[in-house]
């Protein structure tokens, strides 16, 4: 009765393709998610949560297992309810395949913890922009960039999702 899906990393290359009749998007709610939780904020809160004019690349990638980055951008005590029900659409993109109750506990753990949670945004915020974004708290960090890859940096993308306090399972064992 115990599980852990951290470390997860995703990453596409294409972002589409057709299989079929059908079109598939394997990451088709990251990017919106995250520009719609930026979109959110007023114009003071973005100037906290923007770190760069470029997109950054991911930094508690594949390979990086046992790091923890530096809390940046603004932090989400201040958030309203609209906003935080955007940080968790984000958030529910990369733990919505959790089965239950697995996922209602980790949605319970993350509740908790909001007010100790960061955002960070890179880029320019529009659709199809070549942003990235970091959300980080005590038990999360979720990383989301495109790659240059191929030269098309909406072509190529990576997301990131740990548990510093999970990883590999290591908190299930006590």
């Amino acid at each position: 009765n115990r599980m852990s899906m951290s470390p997860t990393f995703i990453g596409t290359q294409p972002r589409e393709f057709q299989l079929g009749d059908n079109k598939i998007i394997p990451m088709a709610l990251e990017a919106p998610s995250g520009l719609k939780l930026h979109n959110s904020l007023n114009d003071e809160q973005k100037k906290k949560a923007t770190i760069g004019s470029k997109r950054a690349n991911l930094i508690a990638a594949a390979g990086r297992d046992g790091f923890v980055p530096d809390q940046i951008g603004i932090s989400c005590k201040g958030f309203n309810e609209a906003q935080r029900k955007a940080l968790f659409d984000v958030i529910k993109v990369y733990i919505g395949d959790l089965p239950q109750p697995f996922l209602k506990k980790r949605i319970e753990e993350l509740t908790a913890e909001i007010d100790k949670m960061s955002f960070a945004w890179w880029g320019p915020a529009k659709e199809k922009g070549d942003f990235s974004y970091r959300l980080q708290g005590p038990s999360l960090i979720i990383e989301y960039a495109g790659q240059d890859l191929g030269g098309d940096p909406h072509d190529h993308l990576h997301s990131m999702y740990r548990d510093p306090t999970n990883e590999y399972g290591a908190r299930l064992g006590k």
